[in-house]
């Protein structure tokens, strides 16, 4: 701090927040076969508002409640529950689907609407496949004449990527514009959206 400036507070932050999945190494490959033979029976599909270049599963209304998603689902609306500090019982864990991305497929910008917090778990995510991208919020701070003199000291970065693992799971407010880069590798992203909502 300097001798002139008495304090410095940082206000409206934005919480991303990662957790690994206990249970990765055990789920991670069942889930990617089961979504590859889906992929296999359905043939591709580019019918998703955000996915471009890759395939997206069918919608999952509660994890909880899906033989093959429940223990994932019970873990992140234990994660969820904790951030939130409210009863796990109000929270429903939905998916739009998974998605499979090979070389290429990237999603565009977009939020989720209606949820009260989104999520990205990353069943696969070898080096090469791209990062998750969030966008600055702040979007008057984008009219100010001189925001690159701020850039990445005071006002931070107009976009910041995460390099995903496989196993983790990215927690951020629903209303953040977020992106996936093009997966630059010749192997598949797998990864499931989450969206944590009101019962």
């Amino acid at each position: 701090m300097g001798k002139n400036i008495s304090s410095r507070s940082m206000i409206f932050s934005t919480p991303i927040w990662k957790s690994i999945y206990p249970r990765a190494k055990e789920e991670n490959s069942r889930f990617g076969e089961f979504l590859l033979d889906q992929m296999a029976d359905a043939g591709l599909d580019n019918t998703s508002r955000s996915l471009v270049n890759g395939w997206k599963s069918a919608e999952i209304d509660d994890l909880r409640e899906n033989p093959l998603w429940a223990s994932l689902g019970a873990f992140v609306a234990e994660v969820c529950s904790e951030i939130l500090s409210v009863n796990i019982k109000s929270l429903r864990v939905q998916s739009s689907g998974a998605n499979i991305q090979g070389f290429g497929g990237y999603n565009t910008a977009h939020n989720h609407a209606n949820a009260i917090l989104a999520s990205v778990y990353y069943i696969s995510a070898p080096p090469g496949a791209g990062s998750l991208v969030f966008h600055d919020p702040r979007s008057q701070a984008f009219f100010a004449n001189h925001y690159d003199c701020f850039q990445g000291k005071i006002l931070g970065r107009q976009k910041l990527g995460i390099k995903p693992d496989s196993g983790s799971l990215y927690i951020f407010p629903a209303w953040l514009m977020h992106e996936v880069e093009q997966n630059k590798s010749r192997d598949l992203r797998i990864s499931i959206p989450i969206n944590i909502m009101n019962q």
